[in-house]
């Protein structure tokens, strides 16, 4: 992740701040992922003393799959995959 910001011009009357995420993982299963991407941008104006004004916004992108929760009995292997690889995906 990343998380920095500071002054744009010499008076500081204008500043920024960019913080962000990505991460590419896996679940604890087979077949499965956790990709993850968020950046979430500001900028703000100082134009005197007791006035600002930030505007900001941000971006959340999930790739993964969804965990299902385990069958009764709880006998089987955590890293076994019982969908179908190539169906069992979403987007958010």
């Amino acid at each position: 992740g990343v998380d920095f910001g500071g002054p744009i011009d010499p008076d500081g009357v204008w500043t920024y701040r960019l913080t962000g995420l990505a991460k590419d993982g896996d679940q604890g299963w087979d077949y499965s992922n956790d990709d993850r991407l968020y950046i979430a941008p500001a900028l703000t104006i100082k134009p005197e003393e007791g006035t600002s004004l930030t505007i900001l916004t941000d971006y959340y992108k999930r790739d993964g799959t969804g965990a299902r929760g385990t069958p009764a009995g709880g006998n089987i292997d955590i890293g076994t995959f019982l969908g179908e690889p190539d169906f069992n995906r979403f987007n958010t």
